[in-house]
């Protein structure tokens, strides 16, 4: 699929042919600056040809997080995960893998309502950031009792979405890449929310999901979106690219055209260069991203 607007283009085109009761929820907006973040869930009934798929007349709920940057008043750069692995489950082309039980669908869950005392969107901010400082790059999934609130709620697809169902999950991928790396690329804050952008890198020496390591190294990209009050987390939504990591670890083939590009991190030009090849001043609407590199194309 290609790249920025005529990717958009093809990738709407597709979804209106594949599924064309589609809509798109948005379970959660941010804003800060210049930046626009949102939560969403994609809901469909898949009757037409989508991705080279035929029609399995299947109902799909499929999460995703985007970020997006403005200037005068449009788009200009864009982040996006969703659950395309979950996406290709629920359409029956992708099997359960390992431990896995095939619950992508997300379900409807209801907000906590009394989250505490509005925190400093310093200390919110930092609060989140402990989340892969002190967890993940210090392999301590107990630290997460510190930082969760007892009535936590996750919308993140996926079995037993409790704290230590999680908790064991993250144990496991610890365990699956022992030299495991997370860093925050950017962060904001909206309120009582946090979002944060992240990358991961790490080499598959142990068992993943119930399955042999495969000695592959694989670097992911993910967005997080984080509820915070009274020093703590009651709510979070994430998405991150586990098809690419499956992709990275020859777990499964290499597929094209999924929402996300496979679930990639790359900034997309939106809503500009739209006229041949002229670009906005300085190069911004011309601005992407390929592996956490800018590539800036002046013409």
């Amino acid at each position: 699929m290609p790249e920025g607007i005529e990717g958009l283009r093809a990738f709407v085109t597709g979804l209106r042919q594949g599924m064309p009761d589609a809509k798109f929820v948005i379970d959660r907006l941010l804003s800060s600056g210049d930046y626009i973040g949102m939560a969403y869930r994609l809901v469909g009934t898949h009757t037409g040809e989508f991705m080279g798929i035929p029609a399995t007349g299947r109902k799909l709920s499929v999460t995703g997080i985007d970020l997006i940057r403005f200037k005068d008043g449009k788009a200009v750069e864009h982040w996006g995960n969703s659950d395309d692995l979950g996406m290709m489950r629920q359409l029956g082309v992708m099997p359960a893998m390992g431990e896995q039980d095939g619950s992508d669908a997300m379900v409807d869950v209801q907000s906590p309502k009394d989250i505490g005392e509005k925190m400093k969107p310093e200390a919110a901010e930092a609060l989140v950031r402990s989340l892969f400082d002190k967890v993940m790059n210090g392999r301590n999934v107990d630290a997460m009792d510190a930082i969760i609130a007892p009535g936590w709620v996750t919308h993140v697809p996926g079995p037993n979405r409790t704290k230590e169902g999680v908790k064991a999950r993250l144990a496991g991928i610890l365990e699956a890449f022992p030299d495991l790396k997370m860093n925050v690329e950017f962060a904001m804050v909206d309120g009582d929310s946090v979002l944060v952008r992240w990358s991961a890198k790490g080499t598959n020496t142990g068992p993943l999901m119930g399955m042999e390591p495969t000695g592959k190294a694989a670097e992911v990209t993910g967005i997080t979106i984080a509820r915070i009050g009274g020093g703590m987390i009651h709510e979070n939504w994430e998405n991150w690219d586990e098809m690419g990591m499956m992709m990275q670890l020859g777990l499964i083939p290499p597929m094209d055209g999924a929402m996300s590009g496979g679930g990639s991190d790359k900034g997309e030009m939106m809503a500009c260069c739209t006229d041949g090849d002229k670009c906005c001043p300085e190069g911004d609407c011309c601005k992407s991203h390929d592996d956490d590199k800018h590539k800036e194309h002046v013409h």
